[in-house]
């Protein structure tokens, strides 16, 4: 093999590689299973540790106190 169908080979592997790893990406970011973010860490015997949990929740989703203090007031 020359120079040159070595150099296209090479630059089409890294091509094809580029468009799958972005198609992965895409695909990750328009699940609706990621549901939360954590700021934690391992403590020295092992067990993980949460101190702060970000959770995602959909547009539908109400706290139950709210929606009783809604309730209550006769708005819901």
């Amino acid at each position: 093999m020359t120079r040159k169908p070595k150099r296209l080979s090479i630059i089409a592997a890294g091509a094809g590689f580029l468009v799958v790893a972005t198609a992965l990406t895409f695909y990750a970011l328009g699940q609706k299973d990621q549901g939360g973010i954590t700021e934690s860490s391992f403590d020295p015997s092992g067990e993980f540790v949460a101190d702060s949990v970000l959770a995602k929740y959909d547009k539908t989703y109400m706290p139950k106190e709210v929606a009783d203090g809604l309730k209550a007031k006769g708005v819901w």
